[in-house]
């Protein structure tokens, strides 16, 4: 289901990517940890485009179609650590 955001407007979106910015200029900018190498590198970009003109849809398709994402995760279990595919 998409977010309705009621006042999203051009100085909204300013202000996102002011806020953006601000976090990568003080290294405070989440990165996910599902990320992989590829997404580490791309998700500012991707981030940004779709704050000037997306949405959050918008931004989750570009970071699929630009496998972002590790295909497999550690688990930690009883015994150690396991690999498992992500879906």
């Amino acid at each position: 289901m998409k977010f309705n955001f009621e006042n999203l407007d051009q100085t909204i979106r300013q202000l996102m990517i002011n806020e953006m910015n601000f976090d990568i200029q003080n290294n405070k900018l989440y990165l996910s940890k599902r990320f992989n190498n590829n997404g580490q590198e791309k998700f500012k970009d991707l981030l940004k485009q779709s704050l000037e003109s997306g949405d959050e849809q918008t931004l989750a398709v570009s970071l699929k179609n630009n496998n972002c994402f590790k295909s497999q995760e550690e688990r930690k279990t009883k015994t150690g650590t396991s690999l498992v595919k992500v879906l």
